[in-house]
């Protein structure tokens, strides 16, 4: 509502304006038109030539003046009409110049005659109608890619055309004024075609300006408005010294002043005022933004602090949890009858989502397993604890209703336990569970879903996988799979060592990118020969975090080292 009132307003002041012009320029007319007619005033040739040198100087200054803003602005904008505009005006000047300097009275190098400077003036008031005309009808967003200097060179060329008219084949030309008799009715025709044109040209302007009304809008109708009463008073003057004839002369400057306020006010002015009111806008909102990053920055601080309060507070009881989670694990180098268990266990991050576990079953056998629980952190920490428990309990349970168990019947308990609970449905359990008898020496072992074959390392040959099938991970699928997980017994010579471990050791990073690999890790144990489980577990440590160090960790890394140590 308040820009419609606005624009409103604006119609009506260019109203006013645009008619106070027309107004004052009637006044002004009619006045000329009495003076000429009533009254009888002699204006000597001296002093008529001095006005005429001076106005055409001034109207010459004017058109250069339009040409130089529109020609040094070509390259910011690459507007066609900024182009044909200023070609008119460089071409509307110099023939001024050379009407000026042709006229009767002047010295001049040109031969004298009555006809050239009047051609020099009709080229200049057609060229710079048809001009206005071709300016006004290009598209506002048309674009040129013509360099400007050739404008010049056209320019120059319009000219030297116009001066062998009107210099060198002059006599051929009808004439346009006889000395002692006025003007010619070529005269006449031609200056009612030049009116013409200039009507044409205020419609034309009037169509292109689409109902803006601009501050250089209104001057560029202002100074058309001008020459249209300047064309009108030179159409009807008889006698070079009559007062129509100086009226046309002065509403000439006015018109070119005009044009040349609406030439710099849309080239020049408005673009350095909308830059100072960007800039102002900009200094504003640099102030508001300011006030604005410095409150926010004061938030942001509160709340860095209290995250770096929470953060402490998270890695103190992650820490803790740490501590209450490693005690939860074995004894490290721990012997429960024949057997010597070490291992090692590196978290990629606080805490650990695999387990080792070993423990005596009865005084003739003895359970362990390793297990990898999918993820890492607090959640996979919190379902090893589950896991262990439930392993727990299937071994006992088992233990309790048959006189022989085995790993395999403690996997389908626990998985038929995993299935009841809560926990979502991807998450998943991979793991070794063995058992070992020291009556006969026999190490039974169950995978499920752990594809990690453990190594048995023996004295007599080359450390080797066991051919064991990895099973089925421990999952929530229950109800539309029931695992069958089998049993692979092996005999454990005194002096042998069985390695059984997760994935985050053989995906462990060289310090080329590539994984270490199970063929690496058997090559590594084959290189460190016949050695006690403490000296094994000590070197595969060291390489370990030497690997670690050097490409970093992306999976928690489990081993466990078992020996038997006495036949």
């Amino acid at each position: 509502m308040q820009s419609q009132v606005a624009s409103s307003d604006k119609s009506e002041k260019t109203i006013r304006y645009l008619s106070t012009v027309v107004a004052s320029s009637v006044v002004i007319f009619l006045f000329s038109i009495f003076i000429n007619r009533f009254v009888e005033i002699k204006i000597s040739q001296d002093t008529y030539l001095m006005f005429h040198v001076f106005t055409e100087i001034a109207s010459a200054l004017i058109s250069f003046s339009i040409f130089v803003v529109l020609f040094f602005t070509y390259d910011i904008f690459y507007r066609r009409y900024s182009l044909i505009l200023a070609n008119t005006f460089f071409i509307t000047g110099l023939l001024d110049i050379f009407h000026m300097l042709t006229y009767n009275g002047m010295y001049s190098l040109f031969p004298e005659n009555i006809q050239t400077p009047t051609y020099f003036w009709i080229f200049s008031r057609f060229i710079l109608g048809i001009g206005l005309f071709i300016a006004y009808t290009t598209k506002k967003d048309a674009l040129s890619s013509i360099k400007k200097g050739y404008s010049i060179i056209v320019g120059i060329l319009v000219v030297g055309v116009v001066f062998l008219l009107s210099v060198t084949y002059v006599e051929q030309m009808p004439p346009l004024i006889i000395k002692g008799k006025g003007l010619t009715n070529t005269k006449v025709i031609w200056e009612y075609i030049i009116t013409t044109i200039f009507i044409i040209d205020i419609f034309a302007y009037v169509n292109r300006s689409e109902g803006k009304y601009t501050t250089a809008n209104i001057y560029m109708l202002s100074g058309l408005m001008l020459g249209l009463f300047a064309e009108v008073c030179f159409m009807l003057y008889v006698n070079v010294y009559d007062t129509l004839n100086i009226t046309g002369h002065i509403f000439k400057i006015l018109s070119y002043g005009y044009i040349f306020r609406a030439v710099f006010v849309k080239n020049v002015r408005r673009p350095y005022q909308q830059i100072f009111e960007q800039k102002e806008m900009l200094t504003l909102d640099i102030n508001d933004m300011t006030i604005a990053m410095e409150e926010q920055t004061a938030k942001i601080y509160k709340q860095n602090k209290e995250l770096e309060f929470i953060n402490t507070k998270i890695k103190d009881d992650l820490a803790s949890t740490s501590e209450i989670q490693k005690a939860m694990f074995p004894r490290k180098d721990l012997v429960i009858n024949d057997l010597r268990f070490n291992f090692e266990i590196f978290p990629c991050e606080e805490l650990s989502g695999d387990y080792v576990n070993y423990f005596s079953i009865d005084d003739e056998n003895i359970g362990f397993y390793i297990m990898d629980v999918s993820g890492h952190g607090v959640a996979a920490a919190m379902l090893g604890v589950f896991a262990a428990q439930s392993i727990g309990e299937s071994m006992r349970i088992n233990y309790k209703e048959a006189s022989i168990f085995s790993p395999a019947a403690v996997l389908n308990h626990f998985y038929s336990l995993f299935n009841k609970s809560n926990f979502p449905d991807e998450i998943h359990i991979v793991m070794l569970y063995g058992m070992y008898n020291k009556n006969d020496n026999k190490v039974i072992l169950s995978s499920a879903g752990l594809n990690c074959n453990p190594i048995l390392i023996s004295q007599d040959s080359k450390p080797r996988f066991l051919e064991i099938e990895s099973g089925f991970p421990i999952c929530k699928l229950g109800d539309v799979f029931e695992p069958n997980f089998e049993d692979y017994e092996i005999e454990l010579k005194f002096g042998e060592k069985l390695l059984i471990h997760t994935d985050g050791l053989t995906e462990m990073r060289r310090q080329d990118g590539d994984f270490w690999g199970a063929d690496s890790l058997l090559a590594y144990i084959d290189s460190i020969g016949v050695s006690p489980s403490f000296i094994l577990n000590n070197k595969l440590k060291s390489q370990i975090v030497q690997n670690i160090n050097n490409s970093g960790q992306d999976d928690d890394i489990t081993y466990c080292v078992i020996e038997k140590i006495s036949p």
